[in-house]
């Protein structure tokens, strides 16, 4: 069995045991739209960004700009990754991806359309909030970043903008901590 379907399989089991686990049905999507995009959904820095907890970021936002930051990142990810699942789905049924997804796999996929949609409402509404909160230097953080979480260039930005991430090198600094 193809690892990107076991993936899929393993977070719709971990849905069953928790579900009110938003992050496990974003992870979810963000592995089918993986599954059916050629070259992949989110890069590295994306897929690194989805799998983070930010319970505690949620906590400290208001204190903490990294933190809101960090919050907005997810957010965003989790909103343009719910309108193109939700688009998915209702396209599921064309030929194009009959050999992508197995039969017996569809009707998981269908089954969370409307938990997606709910989080995909809720995680616009927080993000257009907490959009308002960065101050300058990290909304040029947050605009760069966002940019760089997603393989294809779904800003319309790439063409224009060279940035260097900052996500690695918090990612470096955070590996050398934890020797």
């Amino acid at each position: 069995m193809d690892k990107k379907i076991e993936n899929i399989i393993a977070l719709d089991k971990l849905i069953k045991e928790e579900p009110d686990n938003d992050g496990a049905y974003i992870c979810f999507i963000c592995s089918v739209l993986d599954l059916i995009e050629d070259g992949g959904f989110l890069t590295d820095r994306g897929n690194m960004m989805i799998q983070q907890n930010i319970c505690e970021d949620l906590l400290i936002m208001t204190k903490s700009p990294k933190a809101l930051t960090r919050v907005s990142l997810y957010l965003t990810i989790a909103n343009i990754a719910g309108i193109l699942y939700l688009g998915f789905v209702d396209c599921l049924d064309l030929d194009r991806f009959k050999t992508i997804i197995p039969e017996d796999l569809k009707e998981c996929i269908r089954s969370k359309k409307d938990r997606i949609d709910l989080i995909t409402g809720a995680s616009l509404k927080v993000l257009k909030e907490n959009i308002e909160n960065l101050n300058e230097k990290y909304g040029k953080i947050y605009y760069e970043e966002k940019i760089g979480c997603f393989v294809k260039d779904v800003f319309k930005k790439r063409d224009t903008l060279h940035m260097k991430s900052s996500v690695e090198e918090i990612y470096k600094k955070g590996q050398e901590l934890k020797l």
